[in-house]
Formats: C-alpha cells, structure tokens, sequence
C-alpha cells in the first residue's frame, strides 16, 4: 500500500493516468478539464525526488593470519571473525558527515586495508612489517562528505 503514496508512483504512474483521462473528457466543458489536470499537475509536481544523504562504504582487510578486523561508523564499532588469511571485507550504507576508521592487526609481515566510498577507493594502508616483529598493523580514517 505505501507503493500507492510514493512520489515514484506519481512520477511513473500519473502521466499515463493523465493521458487516459485526456482522452476520455473530450465532452466536458473546458473548466473541468483544467480543474482536473491541475489537480493531476499539483500531484505530480508536489512530489520531489528524496535527497539521498548515505553512501555504500565497504571495509576491506587483506593478510595472512589476521588476528583483528574492526570497523568504525561513528560512534558505532563492528568486527569480523578472526583469524583468517586471505581477504575479508563488509558493506554497509553510512550516513554522510560520518567518520569511519579501519583497523586491523596481522601477525604476519603484510597487511593491507582499505575503505570504499560508492565502489571508489578513497583510502588504503599497507604494513610490511618493517620492524621484523612478524607482527603488522593498519589504521586508516576518513569523513564522509557532507552532501
């Protein structure tokens, strides 16, 4: 029912809806016409597309024996099981103006991370180990812009 309401439905829907009823008030008089597409025009007009203020960030962690892979939206913190080898990542729909961070800890001397903004790379973080600790870690940030 609530795809009945929907300004989508308006958009789509109506000019045909319009078209029909064109056609079929062919005999009556001139100011019944404009009343009812008036009416049929206030409907279509009124409804304004939605602004979308969220973007799909994904949060990537590549590395052999990851032993950490959290991810922060805000306030809001979300991990991964652990350990693996290989790639892991999540997906998920932010608000815009939100801070996110990765951080993820191998032991091993490689580890990559990454943050995805809408499918585009906007950060990435690599630890080679350059301590010789077999022990890696990456933590990277970034705000999403505010729409």
């Amino acid at each position: 029912m609530g795809f009945l309401f929907s300004c989508k439905f308006y958009q789509v829907v109506l000019p045909f809806v319009c078209a029909a009823i064109r056609i079929s008030l062919g005999k009556i008089n001139p100011m019944k016409k404009l009343a009812i597409v008036c009416s049929a025009s206030f409907i279509f007009f009124a409804c304004k597309k939605d602004k979308d203020d969220t973007y799909i960030v994904k949060f990537v962690t590549t590395g052999t024996n990851v032993t950490q892979f959290k991810f922060y939206q805000g306030s809001i913190t979300g991990d991964k099981a652990v350990p693996f080898s290989g790639t892991q990542d999540t997906t998920m729909t932010v608000p815009a103006g939100t801070n996110l961070k990765l951080d993820s800890k191998a032991n091993s001397n490689n580890l990559t991370g990454s943050i995805y903004v809408n499918g585009v790379q906007v950060v990435t973080g690599t630890d080679t180990d350059p301590d010789g600790d077999n022990k890696s870690q990456v933590k990277i940030e970034y705000t999403l812009a505010s729409k």
